[in-house]
């Protein structure tokens, strides 16, 4: 079914329709490799749009949720993961997404350079990063980076966590 879509979505000229569609998609949780493979992940709204979505989603879902200003935009990440780690599943978006909402673009997009750094290309590493963080509540991320100023430090960091 999914190489059908590809095939109807190849003819369309619009590439802004072509990444809300996709966007909408990842949001349904439809696993659609073959799209995001030939059309790249789609690219991050403006605020405008945004906050339009996100005050559609309070209202429909009447669930406390406030823009959440970040120094990363998502797509940083998920483009991160594809070109360094491994291809981007729908679980894998999924899971990526709650982390990023939990603590920040930056602190998941580091997370994903250290596992990166170590060799250590799995989710489950970074998600033992992420935890590990989140333990130990690291909010001061400036105070993170003076912890870990060097490799040796962050491998040393993190073999705690495994």
């Amino acid at each position: 079914m999914e190489k059908c879509v590809l095939r109807e979505l190849k003819t369309i000229k619009s590439n802004e329709f072509i990444h809300i569609f996709l966007r909408k998609c990842l949001e349904e949780e439809y696993k659609i490799p073959l799209l995001l493979q030939h059309f790249g992940m789609p690219k991050e709204e403006d605020n405008s749009s945004s906050q339009v979505v996100i005050e559609e989603k309070e209202e429909a879902e009447e669930i406390e949720v406030e823009t959440i200003e970040e120094d990363v935009p998502n797509s940083e990440v998920y483009k991160f993961y594809e070109q360094n780690i491994s291809r981007l599943a729908p679980y894998i978006v999924k899971e990526l997404k709650n982390w990023i909402q939990r603590l920040s673009g930056e602190k998941v997009l580091e997370a994903l350079k250290i596992a990166f750094e170590n060799n250590k290309k799995t989710l489950a590493y970074v998600k033992g990063i992420l935890r590990n963080w989140c333990s130990k509540k690291l909010k001061d991320f400036s105070g993170e980076k003076s912890v870990m100023g060097s490799l040796e430090r962050r491998k040393c960091m993190l073999s705690s966590v495994f």
